[in-house]
């Protein structure tokens, strides 16, 4: 009974295993795929992400001075004074 048993599931076994390999194929070429129209689109984009993160930059600079300024300021005197 066993080997009958297995017999019939050996058409089974093959098509879950040849699905489980169509899948994971799958997978890798939507990952391929994925990763090709992100960098494409990034080399698209070079000039504009160039500046923003220049301006960014810009930005991180123009607020170090005043924060740091603002670090050493006691919040109690700063509050009592109106």
């Amino acid at each position: 009974m066993p080997g009958q048993i297995e017999k019939m599931m050996f058409s089974f076994r093959a098509a879950q295993w040849t699905y489980g390999f169509i899948g994971v194929f799958g997978l890798i070429l939507v990952s391929v795929g994925l990763a090709g129209v992100t960098a494409y689109s990034v080399t698209q984009r070079l000039r504009e992400i160039s500046i923003r993160v220049a301006l960014g930059a810009l930005a991180l600079a123009a607020c170090y001075l005043p924060a740091r300024r603002s670090t050493r300021i006691d919040p109690v005197v700063a509050l009592r004074q109106e």
